[in-house]
């Protein structure tokens, strides 16, 4: 019988299979995984073929602006008027005595003072108020209940004067009229006013002229 005659396989060639198999596994891998589809990227858009491929613009958000509302200036108080204090009683007649039991040192003017007894209520709708002069820019005053004839104290000016009414409650001092008009001391710069409330004078309020 003929012996099989057997074929030895040389190591070399099997090493070399075994090799080249190893070799080929990464270039099988990446050819496969370039042939598998890509999703696009987010910031592009897609373009027909041949064309260049553009990231999106991205639009930044406008800046935000707050609006602030300025609050309207206060209304201003009004001015206190003669027909918002009107007297609470008119008498038509004069004291029969001064009495200077309040005011003893109104005494040095009882000649001036003593005109109220010849006088009507000229003021509040039962006061006599009496004024004389004391010098330039300068002036005095008093007055004088005509039921009893006792004296009170009156706000005096700084040098612009005094208004008032028979009729009501309010003493205006140094007005303003007469302030912006001239010939006032610089140190008259406001315009005070006072109410007769309870048998005395009391003061509203003061306002700066200039």
């Amino acid at each position: 019988m003929n012996a099989k005659k057997r074929t030895r396989r040389s190591p070399f060639v099997s090493r070399f299979r075994c090799h080249a198999s190893v070799c080929l596994l990464p270039l099988l891998v990446s050819s496969a995984s370039a042939c598998e589809p890509r999703e696009p990227e987010p910031d592009a858009v897609a373009q027909p073929a041949g064309q260049e491929t553009r990231p999106l613009e991205r639009t930044e958000p406008a800046p935000t602006t707050t609006t602030t509302t300025e609050a309207p200036p206060p209304t201003p108080k009004p001015v206190p008027r003669f027909e918002d204090y009107p007297a609470l009683e008119i008498l038509d007649q004069s004291p029969a005595k001064i009495d200077f039991s309040n005011l003893p040192d109104m005494r040095s003017f009882r000649t001036r003072i003593g005109a109220a007894l010849s006088m009507k209520p000229n003021f509040a709708g039962k006061y006599m108020l009496i004024e004389w002069g004391c010098g330039t820019n300068c002036s005095s005053n008093v007055l004088v209940d005509a039921t009893n004839g006792k004296l009170l104290n009156a706000p005096s000016p700084c040098g612009a004067g005094i208004e008032y009414r028979r009729e009501s409650r309010l003493i205006i001092v140094d007005p303003t009229d007469a302030l912006t008009g001239g010939g006032v001391p610089l140190a008259c710069d406001t315009t005070s006013y006072y109410v007769m409330d309870g048998g005395e004078m009391r003061l509203l309020e003061r306002r700066k002229v200039r």
